[in-house]
């Protein structure tokens, strides 16, 4: 300190000692909250710039510090209080010795009086660095980036839930059931996950680009703070499993954004998505020289965006609640509702909505009990009216998670903008789609395996598929579906196989773990004059899963070179006579499980 200035102390160790009793007497001690948002051991929120407890948000000063005003209700309450704690007694502020002390200063009658008007209150100081507006240099760099992105606008005209929730509705229609419904569940995510046996689903949202589902999730990770798709987590670009771990500990019972899903992900990030799920973490040392550790857990949930269904691993798609976004949905929604929701998004505006939802905590301590009553319900309608003998828990528990707390919140005097009976049929739909994936992943592998008996005899190499390896390292299978469709359905019916529709096909081909993308035109097969179009799969994942077709060529000695349409086109939607996908689905699964109801619904058999 001295090279800074004129700053020699020339007195002996008793004297120093002497001012440090005098100047730290009665200073407050400052504890730095472990996470943003939601803090247990203080049952307070978080936010960058102060923090709400019982629905007062107490803001920081320029220094990050505030200070959090806990009523003391009675006597006992205030002897239970350590020494030298500060309290407020009518607007003056005491540093406590003793409970015996500040009666006998005060008299006691006067005292307890004053506690029964609620005028004692036991002043908590808190440190918030990333709320500080000082700086050493303005060289500084911000190491608290992320953590001030957690701001409740208290300049920004506040928006009630209800109103919030309908624009939503408006904007993404009939989806807008399960947003709102995970959101609300996202905010009392540590209740939950404790009774659900500690387990938490994702929510996938998939699509094509453009049909509005990152502007979904967008809409919900913004009522939290300043987030965007721009601050969102990139799957696909380079960021890391300890990245992102210790991203989704940094937070209590916040949502998440980690887009640009791909099937073709490492299995540690797969495995990573499963973990966030199950709220396990990555464990750690610490750099103390010692054997101690940390563990970098899950606090928060997460909203998984990506074109393509989480059918890499069975075990991640059946922890997720996957909802489709497509064009045609985005045509008939609300495009001023959208606008609108825009614009209280930047303003922060909509932060206040999860400021009004935390004060219905207390309702959701119900969680454990009412789920229970829920799964059976849910259970008993996969069943009977479904269909489904043998519905997975995981499946059955997502739902749960969200149907029991828009229940619970709505008995508590919350105004939905749906009815409880539409969210129920439309998390019933979500069942039917995870269960309609499973099986079409057993009906993709059993449709290679019928070209497969095929090839070199009606399925010719160079004709109908060719195995090609291009630049991004991946090898690849062209497969002309339409022209050798006619040849599996003689197959099939020679094998005993019931044989799968052209449209249903190319719709289970589309949402299988294999499939990469369609080339619409270009295609080069070296024994066809002409180009034409093909789907394109993962070869060498479905090499690993043991679904090979014989060929001529040398996989793992193929030099790598880009075939011409992949010059022409990248994604394109299906075109033609052919079914979107979303209406296969539809199709496929009333068919299998002819999904009326009333009474139980027999399955039956595919043309």
């Amino acid at each position: 300190m001295a090279r800074l200035g004129n700053f020699i102390f020339e007195g002996n160790d008793e004297q120093l000692n002497l001012l440090k009793i005098k100047l730290f007497h009665g200073v407050a001690e400052a504890v730095q909250p472990r996470t943003m948002l939601y803090n247990p051991s203080g049952d307070f929120t978080t936010f960058a710039n102060g923090l709400l407890f019982n629905n007062q948000f107490f803001q920081a000063d320029r220094y990050g510090m505030v200070k959090l005003e806990r009523p003391v209700a009675s006597y006992e309450d205030l002897v239970e209080l350590r020494g030298e704690s500060h309290i407020d007694v009518a607007g003056t502020e005491h540093v406590l010795q003793s409970a015996e002390k500040l009666a006998g200063k005060l008299g006691q009658s006067a005292l307890e009086h004053l506690l029964a008007e609620g005028k004692v209150k036991h002043l908590a100081h808190y440190f918030l660095p990333f709320a500080s507006t000082l700086k050493l240099t303005d060289d500084d760099d911000d190491n608290y980036e992320n953590e001030r992105r957690f701001r409740l606008n208290l300049k920004a005209e506040a928006i009630t839930f209800e109103a919030w929730s309908a624009l939503m509705q408006r904007a993404y229609g009939s989806n807008s059931m399960v947003l709102v419904s995970f959101y609300l569940a996202t905010l009392f995510r540590d209740i939950i996950y404790k009774a659900n046996g500690n387990y938490f689903p994702l929510l996938h949202l998939y699509g094509l680009r453009g049909s509005g589902k990152s502007k979904a999730a967008e809409a919900l990770i913004s009522c939290f703070g300043q987030f965007s798709e721009e601050t969102a987590v990139r799957l696909a670009g380079g960021a890391t499993a300890t990245g992102i771990q210790r991203y989704m500990s940094t937070a209590r019972n916040s949502l998440m954004m980690l887009d640009e899903y791909k099937n073709y992900l490492p299995m540690p990030t797969i495995e990573l998505l499963k973990g966030i799920a199950n709220g396990t973490g990555k464990l750690m040392g610490r750099a103390t020289g010692g054997n101690e550790t940390k563990s970098l857990r899950p606090l928060s949930s997460a909203v998984v965006c990506g074109q393509d269904l989480p059918t890499r691993d069975p075990a991640l798609l059946s922890r997720s609640v996957v909802l489709e976004f497509s064009e045609e949905m985005k045509r008939h929604n609300d495009r001023a509702a959208y606008d609108q929701l825009r614009g209280l998004q930047d303003s922060g505006a909509v932060v206040h909505v999860t400021r009004e939802m935390l004060q219905h905590r207390p309702a959701m301590a119900a969680y454990r009990r009412r789920e229970p009553e829920v799964t059976r319900k849910i259970r008993v309608h996969c069943q009977e009216v479904l269909g489904i003998e043998d519905p997975e828990d995981r499946t059955i528990q997502n739902a749960t998670t969200l149907y029991t707390t828009a229940q619970i919140l709505s008995e508590a005097g919350v105004k939905l903008p749906f009815a409880l009976e539409d969210l129920f049929e439309k998390l019933m739909e979500r069942i039917e789609e995870v269960i309609q994936i499973q099986h079409t992943s057993d009906d993709v592998e059993q449709y290679f395996m019928v070209l497969g008996s095929m090839v070199g005899r009606e399925i010719m190499e160079g004709r109908h598929f060719k195995i090609w390896k291009e630049e991004d390292g991946i090898t690849k299978l062209f497969l002309r579906v339409r022209q050798v469709h006619p040849l599996y359905l003689q197959a099939a019916a020679r094998q005993g196989i019931e044989a799968l529709s052209a449209a249903t096909i190319r719709s289970y081909l589309t949402k299988s773990r294999f499939y990469l993308e369609d080339r619409a035109k270009g295609v080069s097969f070296a024994e066809e004059a002409n180009k034409t179009s093909a789907m394109v799969f993962n070869y060498d994942r479905m090499r690993d899963d043991g679904v090979e077709l014989a060929t001529k060529e040398k996989i793992d000695d193929m030099l790598a070179a880009d075939d011409d349409s992949r010059r022409l086109v990248h994604k394109t939607p299906i075109r033609g006579n052919a079914e979107q996908p979303g209406a296969v689905l539809a199709r496929c699964t009333a068919l299998r499980y002819r999904a009326g109801r009333v009474g139980r619904a027999a399955p039956v058999q595919r043309g």
